[in-house]
């Protein structure tokens, strides 16, 4: 297969059953979506070029300064698009916490500013330390024109997981019985959802973030997670909360049973799905999907925290 653009490879990603003597469910077909596959290692690449693909070349010709705010996936795959088309990327967030995508981004060619003394890494309009508000301040006071993609707030987030990650799920699947989504901006899960529930209308759904002041990069603690402009709780029939040793054990799961080297965030997924279904057992053949959302060398340092071998 040849293509012309790196951003050609970007969707289409397989999807991976797990074998039943790893997950150890009864009656779960358990499916992951291999968006770590993606052409820059995450399911954020989709809703990267979708924010960018329709204005790429107005930013190019009028040299405008691609900005967004990120804990990393996200800004990865802008600035590798970027690089690309000749154009400019800079980075603005107090969420970046995990020192590899920054130095990625770094290799890439981006501009980075942490937000360090930022009050707040949630999303608070009141507070003038907010990074959204920040980020607006800035544009206002930039002498070069400056798009910001805002992948909060930005519908484009959603229509890249309605149009092409869903219909990707819907075409091999034949029935989707449930759900599980690690929720970070909550766009992936919500586009997915909502359009999955078009067709299998019994699916049910888990949503997963982080335990109060747990750091779990690309979910939200619980208290930051009404902050995300796409958060929705009506459409997850269950929540799960979870620390970060638990989502790296539930990592090292897929990393060494199924060889699939993802990161922390789809461990926490693989561990929801664990424990709802050890406290809930399947009654009948039920098909089960969740994110493989990036790769595991992303967060070495972060790995190292809770993991004796490491140190």
């Amino acid at each position: 297969m040849i293509v012309d653009k790196i951003t050609d490879l970007i969707g289409n990603t397989p999807m991976l059953k797990i074998a039943p003597e790893v997950h150890d469910l009864p009656n779960v077909n358990l499916y992951a979506k291999m968006e770590m596959m993606n052409p820059f290692g995450s399911v954020k690449d989709r809703i990267a070029w979708s924010m960018l693909k329709d204005d790429i070349h107005d930013i190019v010709n009028n040299n405008k300064l691609i900005v967004e705010n990120s804990s990393g996936n996200t800004s990865k795959a802008m600035q590798a698009i970027a690089g690309t088309y000749g154009a400019s990327f800079k980075l603005m967030s107090a969420i970046a916490k995990v020192p590899e995508p920054l130095d990625v981004m770094r290799i890439l060619g981006a501009e980075i500013e942490e937000l360090t003394q930022a009050g707040s890494d949630c999303f608070d309009p009141n507070d003038p330390n907010d990074p959204q508000y920040l980020i607006e301040k800035f544009i206002e006071q930039s002498e070069r024109p400056v798009f910001f993609t805002s992948q909060f707030t930005n519908e484009k987030n959603l229509k890249a997981h309605r149009e092409t990650t869903a219909p990707e799920i819907l075409t091999d699947i034949n029935r989707v019985d449930w759900f599980v989504g690690g929720l970070g901006t909550t766009g992936s899960s919500r586009g997915i959802i909502e359009t999955i529930l078009e067709r299998d209308t019994h699916m049910k759904t888990i949503g997963v973030c982080g335990a109060a002041g747990e750091l779990i990069p690309g979910i939200r603690s619980s208290e930051q997670l009404i902050e995300a402009g796409f958060y929705e709780r009506k459409i997850y029939n269950e929540m799960i909360t979870l620390n970060a040793k638990t989502s790296v054990d539930y990592m090292l799961d897929l990393n060494q049973k199924s060889g699939i080297l993802c990161g922390p965030s789809s461990g926490a997924q693989y561990a929801a799905i664990k424990q709802y279904f050890t406290e809930n057992p399947a009654k009948q053949k039920t098909n089960v999907v969740f994110i493989a959302c990036d790769r595991m060398e992303w967060y070495i340092s972060y790995i190292k925290k809770y993991t004796i071998f490491l140190v």
